[in-house]
């Protein structure tokens, strides 16, 4: 099995499927113009992480929530972004059926998941010395 590059490590973490080839070569132009703020420690420490952290999802949420990594952060939410805007995807981000009891299944597991990430994240921050 190949090695998984950056967008495509983060984008199978995100969607759990291979990333579109047009949202990988975006990604890549648009963190060479737009990470040049961060300084080496901060990228080492990003490279790190995408080495040792299975479950990438899990750190971005912890994260997030608790104000740290942000270049981890950051580069989620690009690809996020990046992602939207390719037909492809669009299923993922618009509901197109009235479904409302559907709806509040996924409303409760999409929380209960995110709690469980969330946890799981702080776990993986600290094993990763970054709490």
């Amino acid at each position: 099995m190949k090695k998984l590059d950056e967008a495509e490590k983060i984008y199978r973490a995100i969607f759990r499927k291979s990333i579109p080839p047009r949202v990988k070569e975006r990604y890549h132009r648009a963190v060479e113009t737009r990470f040049s703020d961060f300084t080496p420690e901060e990228k080492e420490n990003f490279a790190c992480l995408l080495e040792k952290v299975r479950d990438l999802e899990a750190l971005e949420i912890a994260a997030r929530l608790q104000g740290k990594q942000s270049l981890l952060v950051s580069r989620f939410r690009l690809m996020v972004h990046l992602a939207e805007s390719v037909p492809v995807n669009q299923n993922l981000f618009f509901n197109f059926s009235d479904r409302r009891i559907a709806g509040y299944f996924s409303l409760l597991y999409g929380s209960a998941r995110t709690l469980f990430k969330r946890l799981k994240g702080r776990f993986l921050l600290r094993r990763a010395g970054n709490a």
